[in-house]
């Protein structure tokens, strides 16, 4: 049983896979708000409660909501912090700009032989100019 190369994703025209990388962005979006925004109000509200209580617990009870909005904000503002770099960091590792959605291109760049620097693996958006760089290791090396 043969493949046919057209179905492959390495085969995909540069239209194609734009449009199939637009198409993910969106769909991506549409989870943030739907699923991760909700979420993330009830884990700060929880938060908010843990913190005002401890504060009533231990001190005036005056202080107690102020210490729990600010223990609240301060989680909010990590889990919103992780949730945008990590969708940075896959957008960017499936080929398309997180600014423009325009494909991107690819380079590397590896140390000689015997140096103790790891090479490097980098995105260049031909677009808005955006770029990107990371570390070669033996995860994220090519073959």
């Amino acid at each position: 049983m043969s493949t046919d190369a057209s179905q492959t994703p390495d085969a995909l025209d540069p239209a194609e896979a734009l449009r199939l990388a637009r198409r993910r962005r969106l769909a991506g979006q549409l989870t943030e708000r739907l699923i991760w925004w909700p979420l993330l109000a009830a884990i700060a509200f929880a938060w908010f409660l843990f913190g005002s209580r401890l504060v009533r617990a231990l001190g005036p009870d005056a202080l107690a909501p102020g210490a729990g909005v600010m223990l609240a904000a301060a989680v909010a503002l990590t889990l919103w912090r992780w949730s945008v770099r990590d969708a940075r960091r896959e957008t960017v590792e499936a080929g398309t700009c997180p600014r423009c959605s325009a494909l991107l291109e690819s380079f590397e760049f590896t140390p000689r032989p015997g140096a103790l620097a790891h090479g490097l693996h980098g995105w260049r958006c031909p677009n808005c100019g955006l770029e990107e760089a990371r570390p070669l290791t033996a995860r994220n090396s090519g073959p």
